[in-house]
């Protein structure tokens, strides 16, 4: 007969519910196809049969799964020509010419060039007009990377953290030997360590509303008692903090105002990592703790919350909160 398909293969898309699928192709057994399910290559006759009548079919034929085996719905089914690379006919000298025969040769010789065209078109291939040929590729290393070699005969094994197979600037080879987040902000000339805490994140420890809020200031209300007050801090994990700097209002010594950094666990259990305790009485004013205890941020473990106590003693006036600086 004559090839006059260049079919090798053949996709197909399952329905949950069908159990035939049919390809197109002569086969000569049912070993010469490869069948796979969402890449998964299938076993003939234990998750599929092939029907008899598929047998050296010029239209092709079908595969039958099994019940249990019926491909999902959308389940993409690959049925692929996969004769064996043989030559199994022997001519007898001075025999008859066995025309059919020899005809069955020549079909099967075109079959496995047209399975290994459908090979090679699922591989990068250069440009029909490239200048480039013989190109070399070497053995597979671990963990390395393709790269041209440099006179573009082949590719090359190299490692990227190798500076030698790099090219890059004189800048950037600046940055590539920083050890941390606060050194590569430092060769950007970026300064994103600080973070402001204002006192609108600020929430009372009892809603009793015997407190003020507004975008400029945090203080008791009425009440001249001690009140406490939350905030969620939220820092970048491994950063160390190096300074807490506390900013208020206060101008009567006998009142109270602090600020304490702690750090709590999933039990709940809490502690210090640093105080500030205003200490002026000059009005507007500022204080800071670079004594910093547990600094490095480890926001797999701990929650971090930056805690206010205002107690003005005699006059509500007297001492409020204008914001925190946490610095890393």
């Amino acid at each position: 007969m004559t090839i006059a398909s260049e079919t090798s293969r053949v996709n197909l898309v399952g329905d949950g519910v069908n159990d035939t699928f049919t390809f197109t192709f002569e086969i000569y057994v049912k070993t010469d196809l490869l069948v796979y399910v969402d890449n998964v290559l299938q076993d003939v006759d234990v998750e599929y049969t092939v029907a008899d009548d598929s047998i050296e079919n010029p239209d092709g034929g079908d595969i039958v799964f099994g019940a249990e085996y019926i491909p999902a719905l959308a389940a993409v089914v690959s049925i692929i020509l996969n004769l064996p690379y043989t030559q199994l006919i022997d001519y007898v000298e001075a025999s008859k010419f066995p025309a059919e025969t020899h005809e069955r040769g020549l079909d099967r010789l075109i079959k496995i060039a047209q399975q290994l065209k459908e090979r090679v078109t699922r591989q990068p291939v250069l440009l029909e007009s490239s200048q480039y040929s013989d190109l070399t590729l070497p053995d597979p290393v671990a963990n390395e990377y393709l790269a041209w070699k440099d006179d573009l005969s082949g590719l090359k094994n190299v490692v990227l953290a190798s500076e030698g197979d790099l090219t890059v600037t004189d800048f950037i080879k600046t940055l590539l030997d920083d050890a941390d987040v606060g050194a590569a902000q430092t060769t950007l000339g970026v300064n994103i360590n600080k973070i402001s805490i204002p006192p609108a994140a600020f929430v009372p420890s009892a809603d009793t509303y015997d407190w003020t809020l507004t975008i400029g200031y945090l203080k008791n209300r009425t009440v001249t008692t001690i009140q406490h007050f939350y905030a969620p801090v939220i820092l970048p994990h491994g950063v160390t903090v190096t300074k807490l700097t506390l900013f208020g209002y206060r101008d009567d010594a006998l009142s109270e105002f602090m600020a304490v950094l702690e750090r709590t666990d999933r039990e709940t259990n809490s502690n210090s990592l640093a105080t500030v305790i205003a200490d002026w009485t000059d009005g507007l004013n500022s204080k800071y703790d670079n004594s910093i205890s547990n600094a490095t941020i480890d926001n797999a473990n701990y929650n971090y919350t930056l805690t206010l106590a205002i107690n003005p003693n005699d006059d509500v006036g007297d001492v409020y909160f204008t914001g925190a600086l946490i610095e890393f």
